[in-house]
């Protein structure tokens, strides 16, 4: 039974990740690459995110992405 919740659990853990990484193919290319900071999912280079990209679920930390820069 134990082994069984174990299993289960680690499952769950390993499906949640995987959707937190979501499709960011081709999101901030020009940009360095896409990094979760500070849980926001943004460019490399402090560019937030376009709007395709956060339309096609690009999401690396599973928190909101940034829209804009204050």
């Amino acid at each position: 039974m134990f082994k069984t919740a174990v299993i289960g659990l680690f499952l769950s853990m390993a499906f949640n990740t995987a959707s937190v990484q979501a499709d960011c193919r081709g999101c901030c290319s020009n940009h360095k690459g896409v990094v979760c900071r500070n849980g926001i999912t943004e460019c490399q280079d402090g560019t937030p995110l376009s709007f395709k990209c956060e339309s096609k679920g690009c999401n690396k930390c599973g928190g909101t992405n940034k829209k804009n820069k204050n």
